[in-house]
């Protein structure tokens, strides 16, 4: 039913289910991003709050605090109301867990309705975490480096977006 693809770079992975999709990375840690494909559902919701928790060890043991960059473009539909309650309940989550290790989260949406959803979600959370919907991919990086420079992290060398390239969606 679904697959588990971590990639030659141990810093990304892919998670494949048959209507939906992510792309995983932390090659520029500690940015992470996150890429989304098709149809949301909780268990793709889930697989995304078990990376984020991982990733957020891997911070506690660093020292440090991530930044996450989250592109849902390639979603087929909106959210359902269960997708966006374990997305609330993933958030809710993270920061339990990890309270003082997530510097900010960036996610493209280009649709203005889907950016309220997005809101929605953010108000069914009890979360503080600093999270923003903005509407392409330029703003994302935009924000993701002014979330850098404000938690006094370096730029990761690489994440720049004229060099980003969108991954494929994982098969």
């Amino acid at each position: 039913m679904f697959e588990n693809t971590p990639s030659t770079d141990d810093d990304t992975e892919s998670f494949v289910l048959l209507d939906a999709a992510m792309h995983l990375s932390a090659r520029h840690f500690p940015v992470l991003v996150a890429t989304w494909f098709g149809r949301p559902n909780p268990e793709i919701v889930a697989y995304y709050a078990d990376w984020l928790e991982r990733l957020g060890d891997r911070a506690a043991v660093a020292n440090t605090r991530i930044v996450v960059l989250g592109d849902t473009t390639g979603l087929e539909e909106r959210p359902g109301p269960e997708v966006r309650r374990a997305m609330a309940n993933a958030l809710d989550r993270l920061e339990a867990r990890h309270p003082d290790r997530v510097a900010g989260v960036t996610t493209v949406i280009s649709s203005p309705f889907m950016r309220a959803v997005v809101s929605m979600v953010l108000a069914i959370t009890r979360s503080r975490l600093d999270i923003r919907p903005v509407k392409d991919i330029a703003q994302g990086f935009e924000r993701t480096i002014a979330l850098l420079d404000a938690a006094g992290l370096p730029r990761p060398p690489g994440f720049d977006l004229a060099a980003y390239r969108r991954p494929d969606r994982p098969r």
